[in-house]
């Protein structure tokens, strides 16, 4: 009682709690535990694809080689794979790896461009244009075809990522 302000706050209160209170509908509570976490699941599944989709300008280049149908992901892909394999994917697939336009942002390195004078040294240009790897990316294209040497099939498909690696 008498202290500045409790009469606004307790009509405040009372007016908030009239009111139907508005936003995301509650999360609908189970008796199972399985049903609840399938509930929790679908909806955070829902929120990762809504936020997936939302991302900034530079996450277009992960989506990019990971939306086409053939590109696979998760367990799909990475059990395959060594842990070392599997970490130098995901390295590749998103672009943070030891190449000079990574590097350079860093500036770990002074210049983003490749040493064979062609370019900037990017993943595409690694794996698809460099004259240093001109041999082994002919044995490559030999092996797979040369409708497979497209990033996203090197990157995503599961026949062709080991054969990648080599």
């Amino acid at each position: 009682m008498d202290i500045h302000g409790n009469d606004i706050a307790d009509e405040e209160a009372k007016r908030a709690a009239k009111e139907k209170i508005q936003g995301d509908p509650p999360i609908r509570v189970h008796k199972l535990k399985s049903a609840q976490n399938m509930t929790i699941n679908i909806q955070t599944a829902k929120e990762t694809n809504a936020a997936w989709n939302s991302k900034r300008t530079t996450d277009k280049r992960y989506r990019r080689h990971t939306r086409p149908r053939r590109v696979k992901t998760g367990e799909q892909i990475y059990n395959s794979l060594t842990r070392k394999q599997g970490a130098t994917l995901i390295q590749l697939r998103t672009e943070h790896c030891r190449l000079n336009q990574y590097l350079h942002r860093f500036k770990i390195v002074d210049n983003p461009n490749c040493e064979c004078g062609h370019g900037i040294e990017t993943v595409e240009h690694f794996l698809l244009h460099c004259h240093t790897h001109e041999k082994e990316r002919k044995e490559l294209r030999k092996k797979i075809g040369w409708r497979n040497m497209r990033i996203p099939d090197l990157l995503g498909n599961p026949k062709i990522v080991k054969d990648t690696f080599r």
